[in-house]
């Protein structure tokens, strides 16, 4: 974090040491994907113990289908590009910077967010925001909400 900012806050020495303290002293740090104990390692420390579990789906999932017959599946023509996107609605995922850059993408293409909120869930709210840019940006017919899904 604070990496890649020309004037990071004064706290970011702060906290890269008590976090470096931290995986020096525990017994395994848990990273949630192969980049990020990548960095972890990189970043922070060269001895400490890193696993990576993945969060939050099976990744074995979702090439379980050929894209021809999920294509089918979802009525999507077989020629138009696809941009996905796949998880839960908060603003630290980037997904305003997905449709902004989206935006300046020449057609045709179909940007499909699938994922989202439970009823009251928290993401609820930054859902109904980008739903919101979407239209400002006169994107409403290239933006496909799916709501959750199903991994089964």
């Amino acid at each position: 974090k604070y990496r890649d900012l020309k004037n990071p806050p004064s706290i970011a020495a702060i906290r890269h040491g008590v976090e470096w303290a931290c995986l020096e002293q525990c017994d395994c740090v848990v990273a949630t994907s192969p980049q990020e104990a990548e960095n972890l390692r990189q970043l922070l420390s060269a001895q400490g113990r890193i696993e990576t579990v993945p969060c939050g789906i099976n990744a074995a999932h979702f090439g379980s289908v050929s894209p021809e017959i999920a294509r089918q599946k979802l009525n999507i023509d077989p020629e138009m590009p696809v941009i996905l996107y796949v998880g839960r609605f908060d603003p630290r995922k980037g997904i305003e910077t997905l449709v902004n850059a989206c935006a300046r993408l020449p057609a045709p293409w179909l940007l499909y967010l699938v994922g989202g909120s439970r009823s009251g869930g928290s993401d609820c709210q930054e859902q109904q925001r980008i739903r919101f840019l979407g239209k400002t940006l006169g994107l409403e017919s290239r933006i496909i909400f799916t709501g959750r899904v199903s991994q089964t």
